[in-house]
């Protein structure tokens, strides 16, 4: 089992753009560079309506920069090695990303946007897309994945991960497979952690260090702390969390890792 193609959404050169292109080439896999933004709405005066002139030139303007983007991601992507698509349209990015995801087995993204206006919408992306997510902090700009953290809860939302994961835990020298635990319910932890383990063996992965970590007021901190101190440059979670009146609603361990990990966080809801 591997990834075939990739995705990698794009707004101008960042980190996660090269890192998508290393990880093709160590994948063998095609790359997909995608990136939407809808025209600015042009109006002629106060509650006057859409002037079709100005909103079609803004459009041609609009394609005109993404066209732009796309020779930037060839660019980046560099000399071949790697088959490379190029999608784009002006579009939500959001919608746009779901809708074409279709076509990867893997979408990458940046943890923050660099687009002021309509940023990608990477919590409505987790939890519509229907694909993996790798999240990748600002800073980091390659993935081994070296060594690699599996965030474990007995939830269909850690299953789905675990299988969508299974060609980057492949790729890992070392695992740590650990779960939160309350005071009392080590023996079913411990029993749940042998599971997966010997269901990880079956695939080949046989590097896996099990660990219990003890509940903690926040457990999106201890389970970052932990990726810290093992060195740590993958954690693998499922993604919690619902629609709610138009807003995301996450858990705190999804919202914590998705918004402040330092290291790149896979998801999968």
């Amino acid at each position: 089992m591997s990834y075939a193609t990739l995705m990698v959404y794009v707004e101008e050169e960042s980190g996660h753009i090269r890192l998508a292109a290393t990880l093709a080439e160590r994948l063998q896999a095609r790359l997909i560079g995608i990136a939407a933004c809808p025209p600015m709405p042009v109006v002629t005066g106060e509650d006057a309506p859409i002037d079709s002139i100005l909103f079609a030139q803004e459009e041609v303007a609009m394609r005109a920069s993404l066209d732009k983007t796309g020779e930037q991601f060839r660019s980046i992507v560099g000399d071949g090695t790697v088959a490379v698509d190029w999608r784009s349209a002006p579009d939500f990015p959001s919608k746009f990303v779901i809708r074409e995801a279709r076509a990867a087995d893997l979408v990458i993204v940046g943890q923050t946007s660099t687009r002021p206006h309509h940023p990608l919408d990477v919590g409505a992306l987790l939890l519509r897309v229907g694909r993996p997510v790798l999240v990748v902090p600002t800073a980091v700009v390659s993935l081994g994945p070296r060594r690699t953290v599996v965030a474990w809860k007995d939830t269909r939302e850690a299953r789905r991960v675990l299988c969508d994961a299974l060609p980057m835990l492949q790729l890992a020298e070392s695992i740590f497979l650990v779960e939160i635990c309350e005071s009392g319910a080590e023996d079913q932890t411990q029993q749940r952690l042998s599971d997966i383990s010997s269901f990880l063996a079956h695939h080949g992965i046989t590097n896996v260090t099990e660990r219990i970590l003890q509940h903690p007021a926040i457990a999106g901190e201890v389970l970052v702390r932990f990726a810290q101190d093992v060195q740590a440059d993958l954690i693998v979670a499922g993604a919690y969390g619902h629609s709610r009146l138009g807003e995301w609603m996450f858990g705190g361990v999804t919202r914590e890792l998705l918004t402040r990990s330092p290291v790149c966080c896979l998801f999968s809801h």
